[in-house]
């Protein structure tokens, strides 16, 4: 713990260093959150309240960018709720809101990323807040965007009148949502709160329709970013539920059914193909195996769209001999290596540990950071 505590005190010392590069200092802070849930050496440190008040601090000094306030805003977000007075949550508020916080006003990243901290820290209790700035013409887009995100990470936490009140401040935001992002975050949204409604019991939103009409027809003949998003909204929803109800396993059948249809007719584009390769794996759509085979061993597709297909057939826990094979093919593909780390990541989540050492070569001969780091992971 002592350790720990010094190494707390040589990352506020790099992010307090001028003459650092601005992506050090800000991983730095990145850091002190990643630190949060490991042990404090004295009842001084301990809770993080002194991590919580250097990163306060920190926030009042003015930056050209603004890299270093939305990592520390993130590294507050992580600390422990128990050592974040009222008074910087009070402040994180004013921040949200607009108002004067350390004697200045704040961009909107800084804004929308003191949002997600506050939720982070709050969870369902800042719900008022959330339902507040959805509707409002004066919410800058990335707040509410952050909105929308912090509606679909709290939707289980929120009880059934809260869901539904966030349901209709969702919808009644539908407007203000025009840009790809935002529609994509609305569209998580909307999929979380009716798959927490699901798994609390409730079949009142399957009953009217409404809700999941709106959610098969968005992957099904939406636009296509809506198609991209709608599709992996289905595979959230799918991966939460068990069909233990007739209602729900009607819907788990047409959401399925959905993410299977696109990818056997090849309709769309191979970006939005990978999206459903994706949502099928997240839905357990198995059924569709066959055609993310397929796609795998075909050189003509997407390379991104070939890594998607191959990491879904891993989510399926697949380890048929076919399988195994496309997947080492690939997985050696010299055209595309980025391919090869998205094969890798598949055969590790299939335990094919024989697999180590090759692994260990290709990630020492690695050109690119994204590569490397699929590489070490598997």
């Amino acid at each position: 713990a002592k350790q720990l505590d010094a190494w707390r005190t040589r990352l506020f010392a790099l992010i307090d260093d001028d003459r650092a590069p601005v992506r050090t200092r800000a991983f730095a802070a990145f850091s002190l959150g990643l630190l949060a849930d490991q042990p404090y050496a004295t009842p001084f440190t301990k809770n993080g309240q002194m991590v919580v008040r250097g990163i306060w601090k920190r926030l009042e000094t003015r930056h050209a960018r603004d890299d270093i306030p939305v990592a520390l805003l993130t590294a507050l977000g992580l600390q422990p709720e128990n050592g974040v007075p009222d008074g910087v949550r009070e402040g994180l508020k004013n921040l949200v809101l607009g108002r004067r916080c350390h004697g200045r006003k704040f961009e909107d990243r800084p804004r929308a990323h003191a949002l997600t901290a506050l939720v982070r820290l709050g969870g369902a209790r800042e719900k008022g807040l959330l339902l507040r700035l959805l509707p409002l013409r004066s919410t800058p887009r990335e707040v509410r965007q952050a909105a929308w995100l912090a509606i679909a990470d709290q939707a289980e936490r929120f009880n059934p009148a809260t869901r539904g009140e966030a349901l209709a401040a969702v919808l009644a935001s539908e407007s203000r949502a025009r840009s790809p992002l935002s529609r994509g975050l609305l569209h998580m949204a909307l999929a979380q709160l009716f798959a927490a409604d699901l798994q609390a019991g409730g079949t009142s939103w399957i009953a009217k329709g409404d809700l999941t009409g709106r959610l098969l027809s968005a992957a099904d003949t939406g636009s296509v970013t809506d198609r991209a998003w709608g599709a992996l909204g289905l595979g959230l929803i799918c991966n939460e539920l068990e069909p233990d109800l007739r209602a729900v396993a009607a819907f788990l059948n047409k959401a399925r059914g959905t993410l299977t249809k696109t990818l056997r007719s090849g309709r769309g584009s191979d970006e939005v193909q990978a999206a459903f390769a994706v949502a099928a794996g997240i839905a357990q759509a198995r059924q569709v195996s066959p055609v993310l085979v397929a796609i795998l061993g075909d050189r003509r597709r997407m390379p991104e769209l070939r890594g998607h297909a191959a990491v879904s057939l891993a989510l399926f826990g697949a380890s048929r001999p076919d399988i195994l094979k496309s997947l080492r093919v690939a997985l050696w593909d010299r055209r595309d290596p980025e391919l090869g780390s998205q094969a890798a990541l598949a055969l590790s989540i299939l335990g094919q540990d024989a697999e180590g050492p090759r692994l260990i070569r290709e990630f020492e001969k690695s050109k690119t950071e994204r590569s490397m780091a699929q590489l070490a992971l598997s």
